[in-house]
């Protein structure tokens, strides 16, 4: 839910046209200033008065109950807070992928989990709808550029070209803090920034504003989450499942420019395009029924009852890492100014239960061995000659530094 908040501040820049009121601004501010006045006495501005103190308190809340408590232990805050500032993840785990890419090289498999052939099929017939869609729209808009007026609407002079370099220019430092500083706050202001200019462009053309705005949210809704996932080190596929949404909107986008453009040649072709436009959703439902199916398809139902812990795979029962855990917490008052490494898996839950960072160490007793963390959390029993056991229980086993 934290990535609407970018979608609603891109929604009311556009709302209220700020460009065209920077605009104003530099011809005659007395427009501003009366168009200002009368705007801080609607209920517009009065309910969003209200929303912001609301959420300045919840936003308190969270902090106090949560952030504050568990401090930076937090894996999702401590990789949040290293992307933020253009930096990689301090640690390391099997689930970490460097790649930002790999959502777009792994797309497909967020569409389709099962990799089967009638998957892959149906994976390249909504790339092919949209390329060939996107294909279309550009030769639907080229045939009819003498219809699609141009009025600027700016009173500055060279303003209109001015935002169209300052567009460009945006788009490049969108790719640099990608690319290069990997900040995704940064990427995606300019982001931000670019589409409200984007926006406030094409409403000097003669074109359908309530399609184009839909479309500019959806743009801003696929990159702005694709942009901080991609940075972000944590990966797997099903972490893109929230661009689902966007794309369905692309494809049906996609699928809307064939069918108005085989309408020009549905008297040659004898096709009823009403009779497509019907099948639309039918088609885009059952689609992604199969993909939906096909992220639950590879868990087995097992007959007996099955505990939580079984689906985290450690082995014992669910209350032998907590007191693994409570056993440092217990014999050390100041395990809080200590270090921490486990090569368990699911090593997210022992930060959790401390309250503290822990670091993803390879099974290597050599690496365990060298790694100078305080405390190792293993769920196995190796010999390492910097480490003893202090305490065991069923297959998790606590090491300290000698």
């Amino acid at each position: 839910s934290g990535f609407v908040f970018p979608l609603i501040i891109l929604y009311y820049l556009m709302k209220r046209d700020l460009i065209q009121n920077i605009d104003y601004l530099l011809v005659d501010k007395q427009i501003v200033k009366e168009k200002l006045s009368k705007y801080l006495k609607t209920k517009e501005f009065k309910y969003l008065l209200i929303s912001i103190i609301f959420s300045i308190i919840l936003v308190a809340i969270i902090c106090k109950f949560i952030i504050l408590d568990y401090g930076g232990s937090l894996t999702f805050l401590e990789q949040s807070a290293n992307t933020f500032n253009g930096h990689k993840a301090s640690n390391t785990g099997i689930d970490v992928v460097y790649n930002k890419l790999y959502y777009l090289e792994n797309f497909s498999k967020t569409l389709f989990h099962n990799q089967r052939s009638f998957n892959l099929t149906l994976t390249r017939l909504l790339y092919t709808i949209l390329g060939v869609g996107s294909l279309f729209g550009l030769i639907s808009v080229f045939k009819n550029r003498d219809k699609i007026n141009y009025k600027n609407s700016y009173k500055t002079k060279y303003f209109d070209k001015i935002l169209i370099s300052l567009v460009i220019v945006l788009f490049i430092l969108v790719f640099l803090s990608f690319k290069v500083l990997s900040n995704h706050m940064m990427a995606n202001i300019f982001l931000l920034m670019s589409l409200v200019i984007l926006f406030s462009l094409i409403k000097n053309f003669d074109v359908n504003l309530d399609i184009q705005s839909l479309n500019i949210l959806n743009i801003a809704y696929f990159l702005i989450y694709l942009i901080f996932m991609s940075i972000f080190p944590t990966k797997d596929t099903r972490y893109a499942l929230p661009l689902i949404p966007p794309f369905i909107y692309f494809i049906i986008w996609g699928l809307n420019n064939i069918i108005e453009y085989i309408k020009d040649y549905k008297s040659i072709l004898n096709i009823n395009t009403t009779h497509i436009s019907k099948l639309i959703p039918i088609l885009i439902i059952g689609i992604f029924m199969i993909s939906t199916f096909s992220f639950v398809a590879p868990l087995k139902i097992e007959k007996k009852p099955v505990k939580l812990i079984d689906f985290i795979n450690y082995k014992g029962s669910p209350n032998d890492l907590l007191n693994a855990t409570q056993c440092i917490i217990n014999n050390d008052l100041n395990y809080h100014s200590k270090t921490f490494a486990s090569n368990y898996h699911n090593y997210r839950m022992i930060k959790w239960y401390l309250k503290e960072n822990v670091t993803f160490i390879n099974e290597d007793p050599n690496l365990i061995d060298k790694s100078g963390v305080d405390y190792a959390i293993l769920n196995n029993n190796v010999y390492l000659k910097n480490y003893h056991i202090i305490y065991n229980c069923s297959d998790f086993y606590v090491y300290y530094k000698n």
